[in-house]
């Protein structure tokens, strides 16, 4: 079967990938396309077919990033038609809408909390109407749209084919390079955790210098933490480089060098035995880079198990004579089955009536004790609220003032702590720490300042923390009040100081 892949994920840039798909997948040609912002993409899209002579082939779409949304949830543990009911509910509460939505999701295996075991759920969504204006549009620019196939998708299976990329409880970074921005995706063994999107310069320039990368790598570590704070048994173990950008050797060879993640470049090694490719796709360096993205997604259509969000409703309908068969035979099917539900339920009323009597005698001997009842549960009431403001205080204090002894075991002497201020809460109090870190370049400073993160979070009573400002600036002399010391070499003046700031949370026991 012949098949488009274009995917329009990424804002500038379109990727067209014209494939044979089978059992393996054959790539006869890719098209890859910039447009400015004032451009219709999709137009873009529909003249580049139009002059390849491909507008009659059918097209799997990977959407815009703007269009289809994703977000984790964890629910109890149900079946597939429970969650099916479910999920439009979770939606609905999480973006505060009331609109129709085109939903599928992936099931992303048991978590466990302090509740019990959940089952965590990547649900993939959009508005209705506004999926059916997209699809519209791409009909009448004369796009063949196929199948609707989420970013995520095409990822996921970029790890699954690739059992070296994948362990239990291991992570691996996706980072999509383009010109002026990165966009990158955290996968937790197969599993999609987190999505960043990133600027790390205005202007595209020849190479990254010193100054992007350390944008880059700022970045990535707090990104990185944040993945490891909330996914506190994984680590990240693979960095996965692609994308568009030239500067891409020049990106891995820097995460290597100074980030403690292994970072490469995916090639045609990592779809080895799944696609064919003529000769002169095999020798271009970049064509693999580019269409990462692309590819994978159409080895995800080869396998036909792939998360499609496509609103059956907008499918073209049967043939007239298909309709009326169809609607006769079921109009016949309803009417058994109705004559079948009205003794079935005559036969339910019955039993109902009896056990409704039965539950009335059991009420009316009940109904004496229920002021005997509502007295108890008041008086338990008021014990707890007694009890609540009586310990409570006590708590907050201890808990409080053993924070602030832990904070002080912890710091080391190059740590000054400027400021902690501290908010109670019911069952935790949140806290907002500042300080300084004295070092002798910026690098010594951030190894420091993740040291000393590091530490703050093996506590226990710490339940949560995060560091929302992290400035590194050059030393100031006046600051230190003396640039030499030959006599206190330990006070002698340092070349970088970094300032943070912590927010968190701690239990109060």
């Amino acid at each position: 079967m012949k098949a488009l892949i274009i995917d329009l994920s990424r804002n500038n840039e379109i990727k067209i990938l014209n494939t044979k798909i089978s059992s393996t997948v054959q790539i006869i040609s890719g098209y890859y396309l910039s447009y400015r912002a004032e451009d219709d993409p999709l137009r873009v899209v529909s003249e580049k077919l139009q002059n390849e002579n491909l507008s009659d082939i059918p097209a799997y779409i990977i959407p815009p990033g703007d269009l289809v949304e994703k977000h984790i949830f964890q629910l109890p543990k149900m079946p597939d038609k429970e969650i099916k009911k479910v999920l439009p509910r979770q939606i609905a509460e999480s973006k505060d809408t009331s609109d129709v939505m085109v939903i599928n999701y992936m099931k992303n295996g048991i978590v466990e909390d302090r509740q019990g075991e959940k089952q965590e759920i990547s649900a993939f969504f959009c508005a209705k109407d506004k999926m059916f204006d997209f699809l519209n549009r791409l009909k009448a620019e004369g796009i063949q749209p196929l199948k609707i196939v989420p970013e995520a998708q095409g990822l996921k299976t970029l790890i699954e084919i690739n059992p070296q990329l994948h362990s239990e409880r291991s992570g691996v970074v996706l980072l999509d390079l383009m010109a002026s921005r990165i966009n990158l995706n955290i996968y937790r063994d197969i599993y999609w955790g987190l999505e960043r999107d990133f600027l790390f310069r205005m202007e595209a320039g020849e190479n990254l210098d010193d100054e992007d990368f350390t944008r880059i790598s700022t970045e990535l570590n707090r990104t990185f933490q944040y993945f490891k704070q909330r996914n506190r048994s994984y680590t990240i173990e693979n960095v996965l480089v692609y994308g568009s950008s030239p500067d891409i050797e020049h990106l891995k060879n820097l995460i290597n060098d100074n980030l403690p993640v292994p970072a490469s470049v995916v090639t045609t090694d990592f779809f080895k035995g799944r696609i064919t490719l003529p000769q002169h796709l095999k020798d271009s360096g970049e064509f693999i880079s580019i269409f990462t993205l692309a590819i994978s997604t159409a080895i995800a259509v080869s396998t036909k198990k792939y998360l499609d969000v496509f609103p059956t409703e907008f499918k073209e309908k049967s043939r007239v004579f298909s309709r009326v068969l169809g609607l006769t035979i079921s109009a016949i099917i309803i009417a058994v089955i109705l004559i079948v539900s009205t003794f079935y339920f005559q036969d339910i009323k019955k039993s109902y009536d009896e056990d409704i009597k039965q539950i009335q005698k059991t009420f009316s001997s009940m109904s004496t004790n229920a002021a005997i009842i509502d007295n108890t549960k008041r008086e338990r009431v008021n014990f707890y609220k007694r009890r609540y403001f009586i310990d409570f205080p006590g708590q907050y204090s201890f808990s409080a003032a053993n924070f602030v002894r832990t904070l002080g075991l912890i710091s080391p002497p190059h740590i000054e702590l400027k400021e902690l201020e501290i908010t109670p809460g019911s069952q935790t109090f949140h806290f907002v720490l500042t300080g300084r870190i004295k070092a002798e370049n910026n690098t010594d400073a951030q190894v420091k300042f993740l040291e000393f993160f590091q530490s703050l979070k093996e506590f226990e009573e710490i339940l949560r923390v995060d560091s929302s400002n992290v400035n590194v600036n050059a030393g100031d002399e006046k600051d230190l009040n003396i640039s030499q010391d030959t006599k206190h070499p330990e006070k002698a003046l340092q070349k970088a100081q970094l300032f943070f700031t912590f927010n968190g949370e701690v239990e109060i026991r």
